[in-house]
C-alpha cells in the first residue's frame, strides 16, 4: 500500500498516474488519465484494486 498526496490549486486539472505493483523492472505499468475538478477543502482519492482497476473516489 502506498500513498502520494499532491496539492492542487482549485479548478480543472488533467492528471496522469502510472504505477506498477511488481518489483520486476520489466513488469507492465498501469496508467490512468482524467480531468478532475479540485475544490478547496476537499480530498479526492484514486484507488487501485487488483480486480477493479483504478477508481476515483470523490
Amino acid at each position: 500500500m502506498g500513498e502520494l498526496r499532491v496539492p492542487l490549486t482549485p479548478g480543472r486539472h488533467r492528471v496522469t498516474v502510472s504505477v506498477t505493483t511488481l518489483m520486476d523492472p520489466k513488469a507492465a505499468w498501469q496508467e490512468w488519465t482524467a480531468e478532475i475538478d479540485a475544490r478547496p477543502g476537499r480530498l479526492t482519492a484514486l484507488t487501485l484494486e487488483a480486480n477493479r482497476g483504478f477508481q476515483l473516489e470523490p
